[in-house]
């Protein structure tokens, strides 16, 4: 049944009587598709027509439930058979109901009369933003099915609706187009529907309607069809070089700020940056946090993490949610690995060598500087600050037994310093390692060569007659030797020293009349010297404990007893005594010449020497003939 308002022309509403309407009605009485019956409004003039599967305005009878002059009372009726009369004037006075009567000629099933979708097409799943058409081809039946007509009235209609998978909600209504021949179809773009943000796909459900003046409405068409986000990828990004990561792993140093950039984009020819997007980070380290249009980079999202919220070094992973309405969301793991802070010792990156030589008896400190290289801070409070050592033999080999350990201390300033008590040490060679360690921060060593020398002195020596090493004296004089020793690793006086003066197998110590100054007085007396020089070798022996010592060579000549300076008795009695020897000879071997010359030659000689002196010839001297000294 349609009403149609008489004075605009426009339908009001179609009734529709049916055992099968939206309430449990009785059956015949008419309501909407709702289940609410006409309502009347004053003053107005509608227009009642009924049509049935037979025929259109078929033939009706009103019957009114109060005759002949009640509420509805016709003002016209048209001549003829009563049960013909399908025009009927009322005017309405009050409330009440009227009954329409439909007449048919013969008996009507109408049970064989209904409609059907005979086939459809639509697709089940489309990329957001693409276009879906979907299709019906609307029939109807009037022998139970056995025969199918296309729907021709121009009455009926196809109704494409979307709900929510699961709800019953409606968000998309929309009359579907008849082209042809009982064919109904619609474009729908699915760029009207949604793909929530965090979903790859939101699943729809398509019911297509159809509706019939007079037959009953076919079953509803219902699919699923499910819109699929826009396909998008990802990069990670070094924010400092702006390359991939392929493998999505930061490299940072503990204590500093890390910043992470994220590329969001469609996936195809252009990759076009999708700059709207969710993007959060989750750790359990670091806490959780949005990605922000990078102000620099603008095609960038991008954080800071404060790498020293990891507390220690080590790798940790981010969990990153990436998600935009109506395009494909991604969530990702990013790993960052924290390496310890760069350190120095004394200003040095690796391993630091120290090779130093010490007195023994000296105090030895050696001081350290661990610092941050990226902050050039000193660093305290180590974890570790340890050394060990261990002594060598002269050829660097390890003596079993000595080793040890010990701590290095930490000063006020941050520095540290390492005392190995040389001061208690013996002489000799060692080796010592330090370790300095402190939390997220790289280790540094040091290795040290030390050798702790014993101390050294200087000499002067003085004797008397002491000239390049060897002392002459004469037997019987005495030897006065001084010896000063200075400590030249302090420069004062070496005091409490053995001094020993060695002569073959004789020792004679030297003593200490001030300090540093030795002196020895050497004595001859017993000596024996009186037939020939006697020389002694020796040395002068210096020792002390924690000193080098030393050796001074010495030669002692004592000589012969003088009878006079530069005379040796011995040597003038020999001489005196060959004087005296030779004297004597001489005497004698005159006399004897004497005796052997002739007397005549002697007078002739004893004339001479008076003529040369002019004396006085008084004797009278004979010489003999050559005869009578031939004869002799």
């Amino acid at each position: 049944m349609k009403v149609v308002d008489k004075s605009t022309g426009l339908g009001i509403v179609n009734l529709t009587a049916n055992s099968d309407a939206v309430a449990p009605l009785e059956d015949g009485y008419a309501y909407d598709d709702n289940g609410i019956p006409f309502w009347f409004m004053k003053d107005r003039t509608y227009n009642f027509s009924i049509d049935t599967v037979a025929e259109d305005n078929s033939y009706f009878n009103i019957t009114s439930l109060i005759e002949p002059d009640g509420p509805w009372k016709p003002s016209w009726r048209p001549t003829g058979t009563e049960l013909e009369h399908n025009i009927y004037n009322y005017t309405l006075h009050g409330n009440t109901s009227i009954t329409f009567n439909i007449l048919t000629a013969e008996e009507i099933n109408f049970s064989y009369y209904f409609t059907s979708f005979y086939d459809y097409d639509g697709p089940n799943e489309i990329y957001y933003g693409e276009n879906m058409l979907f299709w019906v081809n609307f029939t109807y039946t009037k022998d139970n099915g056995v025969t199918w007509s296309i729907v021709s009235n121009p009455n009926a209609k196809c109704t494409l609706k979307i709900k929510l998978a699961d709800s019953e909600d409606v968000i998309f209504s929309e009359v579907i187009s008849n082209i042809n021949n009982g064919n109904y179809s619609i474009i729908f773009n699915a760029g009207n529907l949604d793909v929530p943000a965090g979903q790859n796909q939101e699943y729809y459900t398509i019911e297509m309607h159809g509706t019939h003046p007079i037959y009953d409405d076919p079953d509803i068409v219902s699919f699923l069809v499910k819109v699929k986000a826009i396909p998008t990828t990802f990069d990670v990004i070094n924010y400092e070089n702006r390359q991939i990561l392929p493998e999505r792993i930061y490299h940072s140093t503990f204590g500093q700020l890390l910043n992470i950039s994220i590329k969001y984009y469609e996936t195809g020819g252009t990759q076009q940056a999708l700059l709207e997007a969710i993007v959060n980070y989750e750790s359990l380290k670091f806490g959780s946090d949005a990605l922000i249009t990078d102000p620099t980079y603008s095609d960038y999202y991008y954080a800071s993490i404060d790498t020293s919220l990891a507390e220690a070094i080590g790798i940790y992973t981010l969990s990153v949610n990436v998600s935009l309405e109506n395009h494909t969301t991604h969530i990702f793991l990013i790993s960052i690995n924290i390496g310890k802070r760069p350190t120095t010792l004394n200003g040095q990156s690796g391993l630091v060598y120290i090779n130093e030589k010490v007195w023994i008896e000296d105090p030895y400190l050696i001081t350290f500087s661990f610092r941050d290289s990226l902050s050039t801070e000193l660093e305290g409070e180590l974890n570790l600050a340890i050394y060990s050592w261990q002594e060598l033999d002269e050829q660097g080999n390890l003596i079993p037994g000595e080793s040890g350990s010990g701590v290095i201390i930490e000063n006020e300033d941050k520095t540290h310093t390492l005392n190995f008590n040389t001061e208690h040490l013996s002489s000799g060679f060692y080796q010592l390692y330090a370790t300095f360690q402190k939390n997220n921060y790289e280790e540094k060593y040091a290795l040290i060569s030390l050798e702790i020398r014993l101390r050294e002195f200087d000499s002067d020596l003085s004797a008397t007659d002491l000239e390049d090493g060897q002392v002459n004296v004469v037997q019987g004089d005495e030897v006065e030797f001084e010896l000063e020793l200075i400590d030249e690793t302090r420069n004062i006086p070496l005091t409490g020293a053995i001094v020993v003066l060695e002569l073959g197998d004789e020792d004679y110590e030297f003593d200490e009349e001030e300090p540093g100054v030795y002196t020895y007085t050497f004595k001859t007396e017993n000596i024996e010297a009186y037939f020939a020089s006697k020389t002694f070798t020796g040395e002068i022996h210096i020792s002390k404990a924690n000193f080098t010592s030393d050796e001074i060579d010495i030669t002692i000549v004592v000589q012969m007893e003088e009878i006079f300076d530069g005379m040796p008795s011995f040597y003038f009695i020999m001489i005196l005594s060959l004087i005296i020897g030779v004297t004597g000879s001489l005497v004698s071997y005159r006399i004897i010449q004497q005796a052997r010359i002739p007397r005549h030659i002697k007078k002739i000689r004893k004339i001479k020497k008076k003529i040369k002196s002019e004396k006085p010839i008084t004797e009278d001297y004979s010489i003999p003939t050559a005869e009578q000294m031939l004869v002799k």
